[in-house]
């Protein structure tokens, strides 16, 4: 709502009359949790009442949100950035917001109870997203010491200067919004108020999906070839997703971010052969046409949230024995009846423990009504998170062991019915099929795994221009 919007929360533990005893240091520091709030990287505010930290400081930890800067102010790339010296910013200012935020928590947390060698980063969506963009800049080592991934994605980053995966160049945004506001130069822009540039840049294609660039001051690769690399540090991780994360996305008039329902089955399985070729019938083994909603929206879960989550444990793996999956099927009496399930951020009232508050992610959402299981879910993930930021190690006395997570045993922790229930192998054959498909997008140059080119939004490859055979070859499947 303004540009002076630099701010953070801090909820800390206060042990009856022995506030003073703790902030002077002489009792043990408590672990910090930092939240960093999604929103796609063009909304939300830390301020948000689900987002409150009240209950989980109240189990031992110091909990602080930050906000950082979105859309044009906090994404934004332009040509004559180029001109500044080799380690100027050229963009990603809403990383370097963050970054800023954990050397102020890094360095001030111990006035607050905080333990600054015990910090753990935690976000979901593109505040989960925004965790793996710090682990895999080299400009954020040493100031957080775990991190819990919820809803993350892996889209691919555009290059500062160059087109790359079907993508423009990142200073393409810069060019194009100078063209909207009539001005000719970075200086022209500079003269413009804040709310000229954010109405000029509305109608432009890369605000509605604004983030990093490459641009070998922040970012030196991907973050996928971060990870890949091993590049990003050994710490102990937690991830995972909802099991309705595409519920969201689907408006059946209108399609919003997922495809239309198919007519019937066989305009389903036309669609399918046109655009997925050899794949054809390994993807009509996963998502058979025999409920045509589950045909638009379980893409949108296993293609955008579910591959990034279990890529993601699967490469951090290598690097750290405690990494942790989860999937999280627990919805709140409205959201079943109304058919969304565990929809994309459904987790947040649990992770915040806030069942009893009713916050709401939004005005429209209806009132929580909990039930017993809300309740015993709202405590049962919390303490997960809790035990996790004190110890990396989400295990504690009283709750289903859960263990972690490895490339041959699949471990992962199932969230439903206000339980935890261990299990192996999530979603086997949707991974397998998602990552032959980003295996040969990528190695035929084409963009791929984001919303507008999966299930049946999917543009077709060629086989004879790009052979399934030699695209998968290397495949970390």
């Amino acid at each position: 709502m303004s540009e002076d919007c630099l701010y953070l929360n801090i909820w800390m533990p206060i042990d009856g009359g022995k506030l003073k005893e703790r902030i002077s240091g002489h009792q043990l520091l408590s672990p910090v949790m930092v939240w960093i709030h999604g929103g796609g990287f063009t909304s939300g505010a830390s301020s948000m009442p689900i987002y409150d930290g009240s209950e989980l400081s109240k189990k031992g930890v110091v909990v602080v949100s930050v906000n950082y800067r979105l859309g044009i102010f906090g994404y934004f790339s332009h040509p004559e950035l180029s001109d500044n010296s080799d380690d100027a910013p050229k963009g990603n200012y809403g990383t370097l917001d963050q970054i800023l935020a954990l050397r102020w928590v890094k360095k001030n947390i111990q006035a607050f109870g905080g333990d600054p060698n015990n910090i753990t980063v935690f976000g979901e969506s593109s505040g989960g997203t925004a965790i793996t963009h710090l682990m895999a800049t080299p400009l954020s080592r040493g100031l957080f010491h775990k991190a819990i991934i919820q809803s993350a994605t892996i889209p691919p980053n555009a290059d500062f200067d160059k087109s790359i995966f079907g993508l423009p160049a990142g200073v393409q945004g810069g060019a194009d919004l100078q063209k909207a506001i009539s001005v000719d130069s970075l200086r022209g822009l500079r003269k413009k108020s804040a709310i000229e540039l954010l109405q000029a840049s509305r109608p432009l294609p890369y605000v509605i999906d604004p983030g990093p660039v490459v641009d070998n001051v922040v970012f030196n690769e991907q973050v996928l070839d971060a990870f890949s690399l091993k590049k990003q540090p050994a710490i102990p991780i937690l991830v995972g997703f909802t099991a309705d994360e595409g519920s969201v996305y689907f408006i059946d008039s209108e399609g919003f971010l997922s495809a239309r329902k198919p007519q019937n089955s066989s305009s389903y399985r036309r669609e399918v052969s046109s655009r997925y070729g050899a794949l054809s019938d390994q993807y009509l083994s996963v998502y058979p046409p025999l409920d045509l909603y589950q045909t638009v929206v379980n893409p949108i879960r296993d293609a955008v949230f579910g591959w990034a989550a279990q890529r993601i444990a699967k490469m951090h793996s290598k690097v750290s024995s405690d990494t942790y999956l989860y999937y999280f099927d627990h919805a709140p009496q409205w959201a079943r009846g109304s058919g969304l399930g565990a929809f994309h951020t459904s987790d947040l009232i649990y992770t915040f423990n806030n069942v009893a508050h009713n916050p709401k992610y939004a005005e429209n959402w209806p009132d929580l009504e909990p039930t017993l299981e809300d309740f015993a879910m709202g405590e049962l993930m919390s303490d997960y998170w809790v035990a996790f930021a004190k110890t990396g190690n989400p295990n504690g006395e009283g709750r289903p062991r859960w263990k972690a997570y490895s490339a041959s045993e699949r471990d992962y922790l199932i969230f439903r019915d206000g339980k935890g229930v261990p299990a192996k192998d999530l979603l086997p054959d949707a991974y397998r099929l998602h990552e032959a498909i980003f295996q040969q997008r990528r190695k035929c140059g084409k963009m791929t795994w984001w919303f507008n080119n999966i299930g049946l939004l999917a543009p077709a490859l060629s086989e004879s221009a790009c052979p399934l055979s030699e695209a998968l070859k290397g495949t970390e499947s």
